[in-house]
């Protein structure tokens, strides 16, 4: 019996240890955890990781030049003047770059710079003003000493002297000087793109025709944009290359590279297919359909602006052809447009709103609009049509995407498969740590 009793109380104390040690173990944790520990090792394991990944393969012909830590300790904050990025032309050139890409915009005018000799040159110039000065001086030293002007005339003739000659002077002696210790960057980087000779730039004028100056247009066009940046490719617009907020309604402007992959693939998919293109802005899917030899492409926006980007684009391309007949731009709402539509009209339809929801709180309706475009599109497609569907918005999950275009399919009461799961470029990674940063999710469907 007195055993029992002691088994049971030796039992009750280990419990009660145990119950001790879980709790300062848990006070431990939490301690870790406030000061970042376990993110710190996790951290650590991430780069242990990264660093036993077999790196992949590069291309050696590609070279990517990157700003790193020590270059802005020695060079100073980023973004470094235009002299500092010529002079990098020119080492790369030294050591056989063949061609250069920057992905920088350099529309606007950067402020002058240093001329490298400015010490030298300042000593020049003031040296040589000084010298016309004094040439003046004993001039006029020599022509009294000689009679030519009396005393009673100096007053007088050193006034005009001093207002005709020495005053100019001074001033083109100031304007060498300034001329000779500043530089202008602007000028010397073109002429370093001039002698580079394969040089592309970022251009990207209708996006910054908003906010540039009419002053700042002039000089892109002039010094940079124009004159200086060789187009082989016919790449820059030469007219009409403005457009100011009055005549552009549309909700973003560029290019979009982030849809650069899932282009491609509409255009392998296109070929003899009659493709509708919602959202179209300028054009870039359709592009893609009509190169890939669809039968009829239909490009649909509510910007009149946007869908003559999408003819000048497609112009570019085919040229007054515009692509033989098989392209029509239209100016509608896409709601509207598809309900107005006859069911089989279309075998690829392609729908890349714009983001719905740029918030959190914006979701439920951002999914409500979802779930209506991809009814609608799914009602009318003809069987065995492929339906290209996206949504950029941060805020939307992958999975709430994805369910919100099964909710569509059992609304319009067609049978669908997913063949492809899409997402932006390889190019816009993704971090581990910001799931956020899908923002990009497409679904291809075949639909019955």
């Amino acid at each position: 019996m007195a055993q029992k009793k002691k088994t049971k109380k030796s039992s009750s104390f280990f419990t009660s240890l145990g119950f001790i040690v879980l709790i300062v173990t848990a006070v431990v944790f939490s301690a870790l955890g406030a000061f970042g520990f376990f993110q710190k090792l996790d951290y650590r394991m991430y780069d242990l990781l990264l660093g036993l990944r077999r790196e992949p393969k590069q291309s050696e012909k590609i070279l990517f030049v990157n700003i790193d830590d020590e270059s802005i300790q020695v060079i100073g904050e980023w973004p470094w003047s235009r002299d500092v990025i010529a002079d990098c032309l020119l080492r790369i050139r030294e050591l056989g770059a063949e061609s250069v890409v920057f992905d920088v915009e350099y529309l606007s005018p950067s402020p002058r710079g240093v001329a490298p000799n400015a010490e030298e040159n300042m000593d020049a110039a003031i040296s040589a003003g000084r010298n016309d000065i004094t040439d003046v001086i004993n001039e006029l030293s020599e022509s009294v000493r000689r009679g030519f002007v009396s005393r009673s005339e100096l007053p007088s003739v050193t006034k005009d002297m001093i207002a005709d000659y020495i005053d100019p002077a001074l001033s083109n002696m100031q304007a060498d000087i300034a001329s000779k210790i500043y530089r202008d960057n602007d000028d010397y980087f073109a002429r370093t793109i001039q002698f580079f000779g394969n040089a592309w730039l970022t251009v990207n004028t209708r996006d910054v025709a908003i906010t540039l100056s009419d002053e700042d247009k002039a000089y892109a066009q002039k010094r940079i944009l124009l004159s200086n940046v060789t187009d082989a490719g016919g790449f820059i617009p030469r007219d009409n290359q403005y457009t100011s907020d009055e005549q552009y309604n549309g909700q973003k402007t560029g290019f979009f590279i982030d849809q650069r992959e899932n282009r491609q693939l509409v255009g392998e998919m296109a070929c003899g297919k009659r493709v509708l293109n919602m959202f179209c802005y300028s054009g870039g899917f359709s592009l893609y359909a009509l190169q890939g030899k669809a039968e009829e492409v239909v490009s649909v926006d509510s910007s009149a602006r946007a869908l003559s980007l999408v003819e000048e684009n497609v112009a570019c391309n085919w040229g007054d052809s515009i692509a033989g007949g098989r392209h029509e731009g239209v100016v509608a709402d896409a709601f509207e447009y598809l309900k107005g539509i006859a069911k089989g009209s279309f075998d690829l339809i392609v729908l890349d709103p714009p983001a719905f929801a740029k918030k959190r709180a914006a979701v439920r309706n951002a999914l409500n609009g979802y779930r209506k475009l991809n009814a609608l599109a799914l009602e009318r497609i003809a069987p065995g049509g492929l339906l290209f569907t996206y949504s950029c918005s941060q805020a939307v999950s992958p999975e709430e995407f994805r369910l919100t275009v099964l909710t569509a399919a059992v609304q319009s009461g067609r049978s669908v498969r997913i063949l492809r799961q899409m997402r932006q470029a390889s190019d816009h990674p993704i971090s581990i740590y910001h799931p956020e940063g899908e923002y990009l999710k497409g679904l291809l469907l075949y639909v019955e």
